[in-house]
């Protein structure tokens, strides 16, 4: 009778768990903004952003990206870094220079999910170059450094799953002098994108070939947030690998405080706002039921 009463108790674990499991599978893979008024990729400046920034003149930068989950049905949704010039003859105003890269959802422009490097000189339009298609449900990280040799020539490294490269050579007219960093996620459209939690670290900003991290929260502290999307500092900059961890999230930060933790629920109200439940999450499911874990 006794091991009949062990194996009823188990059963009844395991059936909780199954319980709550296949609650999880019918919810959204990823929580969803309200309405929002987000312009057109087409004018950057009409976009809405979740960007840490730093100024001051650099040689390039590089990050990791994490590769998560991305949707907008009717504009563009993105994580990437910007290395800015705003100084030089030609970049003094909008839309100033620029070189990006990262990886966006923009089904509107002839392609869906995608990898990508971009850059504005003083002397021309802006040049994208999509590098490879993302899979559904892919994951991995996404390595990016832009630096310059000198004001006309810079070199784009590019790590991810999908493609490689550590030599794309890029000549601009005119010159340029980076003067900003930012990392984060910019978004375009009305409402109804979606994304998973991504992280950017092993932020760094180049002085000749030396790259070194950042160690402070940036200009402002908090970063540039429009809410949405949302970003926050998950773990603060610091002077030891891999430094401060940037996350952006497209969901709306919630009025009742709580930033969103590491496995996508806000803090404030685990249940109150579900992102998702997968096996990564298996952890914190079975630690709902009161001495039971992993036997």
């Amino acid at each position: 009778m006794k091991h009949l009463a062990i194996a009823a108790r188990r059963m009844s674990a395991l059936m909780t768990i199954l319980l709550i499991l296949s609650l999880g599978l019918f919810l959204p893979p990823a929580p969803k903004a309200a309405a929002y008024s987000c312009g057109s990729s087409s004018d950057p400046a009409s976009e809405c952003h979740a960007a840490a920034t730093w100024p001051g003149n650099v040689d390039g930068a590089s990050t990791v990206i994490d590769i998560v989950p991305l949707y907008s049905p009717d504009g563009l949704v993105a994580n990437q870094m910007w290395l800015k010039d705003t100084q030089s003859y030609g970049c003094t105003t909008y839309p100033f220079c620029w070189f990006e890269g990262g990886y966006a959802y923009a089904p509107y422009n002839g392609y869906t999910y995608y990898e990508y490097v971009a850059w504005i000189n003083p002397a021309g339009s802006p040049n994208v170059r999509p590098l490879a298609a993302l899979p559904s449900g892919q994951t991995g990280t996404i390595y990016l450094a832009i630096k310059r040799y000198d004001p006309y020539h810079f070199n784009i490294s590019y790590y991810s799953p999908n493609y490689y490269t550590d030599n794309m050579a890029v000549t601009v007219q005119n010159g340029m002098s980076p003067n900003y960093i930012q990392i984060g996620m910019r978004l375009s459209g009305y409402g109804g994108a979606t994304s998973d939690r991504a992280s950017f670290t092993n932020n760094c900003y180049f002085v000749g070939s030396s790259c070194y991290l950042q160690t402070n929260s940036g200009s402002p502290a908090s970063g540039y947030v429009s809410n949405p999307p949302y970003g926050f500092w998950k773990t603060q900059p610091s002077y030891s690998y891999p430094g401060g961890e940037w996350s952006t999230i497209v969901q709306t930060f919630p009025a009742s405080g709580g930033a969103p933790n590491a496995i996508g629920y806000y803090s404030s109200n685990p249940w109150g706002t579900q992102a998702y439940i997968n096996t990564a999450n298996l952890h914190f499911v079975t630690s709902l039921i009161p001495g039971r874990g992993f036997e």
